[in-house]
This record gives C-alpha cells, structure tokens and sequence, in this order.
C-alpha cells in the first residue's frame, strides 16, 4: 500500500517544541508505516507561513488554504496514493470548513467500491464516520483556549504587567514589567527628532539606522532592516510618551509604561504624519491601465504608476514621462536588486497589444469562461446536495429529541440514560448546524455561474463592434477622447486579467483568463512574441 505523511505546526516556535515538532510527528508516521508494511511515497508538510488574500498566516488546523495540506487532497484525487498518515487527528483539521475538502476526498470511491483514500493516526483511531463532529470540538476547545488566553491577559495588565512576545524597541522586561534600555531609547528620542523636528524623510533615517548597526528585535529572520514600515509604526505608538494600549478579549486596556519622549514631541511627529497624507488634486490626463495588477517578478512587490517632468530641447517644452516603479528597489537598495522603472507607454502598449489581438479571435477566453462557469455551477451543485442532506439530519435529531422525551415521560429508560442521550444529540445538533451555517455562507454565490455566462456573451457581442474605436490611433483625438479610450480599455484589462509580473528584462507574465503567457515589453517593435 502507498502512503503519504502529512506534518503540520501551528507556528514556527510552535515546531521547535518536542512534542509536537515536525521532525517528532515524521519519525513516528514513518515508524507506523514500517511496522504496517506501508511504502512511504511523499511527505506533505505545512509550516511555513504562506500568504493568503494578501496577508501573512500561520499553517493554522483551522484553514483549508493550507498550500502542503490542498497539494496532498489533489494528489490524493489523482490517486498517488492509499493512505494518509498523521500524527493526531488534530493535525490535519480543526473546523469544519479545514475538515470539509478531506471529508470529500475520503468519501470518493474506486471502480471496485472502496475509498480511494482513508486516513490513519499514529496516536489515536480514527473513524471518519465521527470527522464533521470531531471538527467542531476541535474548533470549540480552540475557542475556549483563546478565551482562558484573553483572562490571562486582563489579570497580567490589571497588575501592570507586560504581555509576552516581543516587547517594544526602546525597552526591556524585567520582573514582568517593561524598563527603558537607554541604548535604544536614544535612537527612539532621534528618530521622533529627526523626523518631527527636522523633518528628516524616512528614507534617509532608516540610513542611519542601518549605518549605526542598530539592532532589531524580534525572533525570526529580517529581510529588510529596519523597514519603512517599521519606523512608521514606532512614530505612531503612543507608549513611547507613557501609554500602553492593548486589546484583549475584545476589550481595549491601556496601562502606563515609562516614557521615552515627551508627549510634545510625539504631537510633532503626528502633524508631519497628517500634513504629508494631504495632497493637492491633479489632473491627469489618462490612467495607468495597469494599476494594482503589476508586480516586480524579481521580489514580488506590487509596482507604482509614477511620473516626472523633463525639459526637451528638440520641442522645447515640459515633457510628462510617466513610468511604473519598483518601491522596493528604490527604497532599499542594499536589500533588492530589481529595475527601478520601466516605460508606461511600452508596457501598457505590450499588454493592450496582446489583449486586443486575442480579442480578435476570442475562441480561447470564451472557452476558460465557459469551464470556469462550468466549474462554478459544479461546486454549486455540490454544495447545494450537503446542504440539503445535513438539513434533513437536523430533521432526524429533532424528531430523534422527541422521541426521547416520550420515552422518559413513559420512564421506558431512566433519567441518567436520558440526559446522557439528550448531551448526546445536543452535541450532534450543534456540529451540523455550525457546518450548515457554514454550507450556507459559502452558498450566497451560487448564481456566478449564470452571471459569468451571461457577462462572456454580452461583452464578446459588444468589443467587437467596439474593438476598432479603442485600437485607433491617438494622433488627432482629444484629451477627453484619448481618457474615454483609456478607461474604457482600464475596464477590459480587469476583466480579463488578475496580475502581471515584470522582469528585469522587460519580459511580461500575465495571468487571468488569458492563458499565462509571456510577452517582450521593452521592445520598440508593435509586434509582441506569445507562448
């Protein structure tokens, strides 16, 4: 038999526990394997944290966007393997929205009739009759830590004590309570000088930061010292002039902590931080058609459509040149290598040229329409089946709760048997209507399908009676016209594209429902290469 292991910590500090560190959880899978006379043929292991709408998470058992946990459902589907081993069960879920993918998986069956996979547990038995259920204790017993978590946290700031983690640049914890590290304060006391005194920019203090080898705190590995970012954050935290805010259990607390610098000089910081998010209107001329959806291919940083002014001698005027920039490349230098800018026209000109060309003969973007709204209704579908089968088993366990009312009024069984069956089905009740809740949130959009259809035949009919007018030359039109035409494109690029990454070497990736393809984007040539 063909089996896989699957490891997961909730943390990185987390993994370096024994109890339950990745190595611990491997050795183990792999010493059940042996002694069942499994051949290990992949180990999926989710660690790491990953990004997910845009943000940073932790491989938490609550998610199902794991991407080692989602990579061993698909194989699993492929049929790569038989078995999945885990530590515990708590392992591979904790909720129910972590436990439906799995709960799908297992319930798909070979041509013979049997589950093409199932799961067992290095630690506990495992029935996967009891998986929906067991995922909603373990989403309650996380519930229930995170509320004694938050009780901890008003007792320790009630008695003036600091919380753990990482305590503040500027300080250090001594008996529990936050001291000043006078080494650090006094690069806190120049920077808010520097910065609402002098009006230093961000960039050049981050410089001397750098320069005078101040250390960060913090236990994992930073990439960028001494970020933007970070300093930005420190300018506003208001416990540098003696005031700790902190929220717990969804209340905020605020406790005293020794001031680092005067409160007048936290106020100039402000003003500078206010007067500098206020700018005059501008007019310009056209949009970047590729705004929010162009990223540096070399350290995935979202670029920025930026523009300046150069004198021409053969004009003899004020020339507008408008570029797209890299801010990681600009603002650190010592950390990222990229290209700074490239050329608005070129790159626009690049992706519009291959859009229009395959709006042309639209075959291809009408076809991934078609199997995304396929795909779409399919999962609809799906959905709506669970829903209605969970919503017949609350039927059951009420008429099953009724049942066992007349039994005790007719004392058939005894009072003990009575409330221990009654807990029972309360717990049962409770796990299917959290997933049934849950069914019914992820079900609000299930007419996309219909929609999408819809838009693909409305848009299709209308470009191609539009596509000549957005592809005339600009040579002639008016400022108003060239706008009209630029928005009007802005609005098919969003359609019909979800991200592009730029190269060094002025190379194009886009995705979206184009296929991914590649384009040359620095070229002064019309023609753009396709693959």
């Amino acid at each position: 038999m063909k089996a896989v292991i699957y490891a997961r910590v909730s943390t990185l500090l987390q993994a370096q526990e024994d109890k339950v560190s990745i190595s611990e959880q491997i050795a183990e899978a792999e010493a059940y394997a042996r002694e069942h006379g499994y051949t290990i043929v992949g180990h999926y292991v989710d660690k790491e944290r990953y990004k997910s709408r845009g943000k940073l998470v932790d491989p938490s058992g609550t998610r199902s966007d794991r991407p080692e946990y989602l990579r061993m459902l698909q194989d699993g589907r492929a049929g790569h393997f038989d078995i999945i081993i885990a530590w515990k069960e708590d392992r591979l879920y904790r909720g129910i929205r972590a436990a439906m993918p799995l709960g799908d998986l297992l319930d798909e069956r070979r041509d013979d009739g049997k589950p093409k996979v199932r799961v067992e547990l290095v630690r506990e038995a495992f029935d996967p009759k009891m998986l929906f259920l067991k995922a909603s204790l373990g989403k309650i017993e996380i519930d229930n830590f995170r509320e004694r978590s938050a009780m901890g946290f008003r007792r320790r700031l009630k008695k003036g004590l600091a919380l753990g983690g990482t305590y503040p640049f500027g300080y250090d914890r001594v008996d529990g309570k936050l001291v000043i590290n006078e080494f650090e304060a006094q690069w806190v006391k120049n920077l808010f000088w520097w910065y609402g005194v002098e009006h230093v920019e961000l960039t050049e203090i981050r410089k001397r930061f750098v320069e005078g080898k101040v250390p960060q705190k913090g236990h994992q590995k930073i990439k960028i010292p001494w970020s933007k970012n970070i300093l930005y954050r420190m300018l506003k935290a208001t416990y540098y002039y003696g005031t700790l805010s902190v929220n717990a259990a969804g209340q905020a607390w605020e406790m005293d902590c020794p001031p680092i610098i005067e409160k007048w000089l936290w106020d100039k910081a402000q003003e500078r931080i206010k007067s500098s998010k206020s700018w005059p209107l501008r007019n310009f001329k056209e949009p970047y058609l590729l705004t929010g959806l162009i990223f540096c291919a070399e350290c995935k940083h979202r670029m920025n459509g930026k523009h300046n002014y150069y004198h021409s001698k053969r004009k003899g005027e004020k020339i507008r040149r408008r570029f797209y920039r890299c801010p990681a490349a600009w603002q650190y230098p010592d950390v990222y290598h990229c290209r700074r800018h490239f050329s608005v026209k070129k790159v626009d000109g690049a992706v519009w040229d291959l859009i229009s060309r395959a709006l042309e003969h639209p075959t291809l973007i009408k076809d991934q329409i078609k199997l995304k709204a396929e795909q779409i209704a399919a999962d609809a579908e799906k959905v709506e089946d669970r829903i209605g089968a969970l919503t017949n088993q609350v039927q059951e366990i009420q008429e099953e709760r009724q049942w066992l009312i007349v039994q005790a009024r007719k004392k058939v069984i005894t009072e003990a048997e009575f409330e221990g069956q009654m807990q029972a089905l309360a717990l049962q009740r409770e796990s299917v209507e959290l997933e049934l809740q849950e069914l019914k949130q992820a079900f609000t959009h299930r007419d996309e399908a219909a929609e999408l259809l819809s838009f693909a035949e409305e848009f299709f009919k209308n470009l191609s009676e539009g596509l000549a007018d957005l592809n005339q030359p600009e040579k002639g039109l008016s400022w108003e016209e060239k706008l009209r035409i630029a928005e009007q494109k802005r609005k098919i690029i969003e359609m019909l594209v979800t991200r592009v990454e730029l190269d060094q070497e002025g190379n194009l990736t886009i995705e979206g429902m184009l296929e991914k393809s590649i384009v040359t984007a620095n070229v002064k040539s019309p023609q753009h290469s396709m693959t």
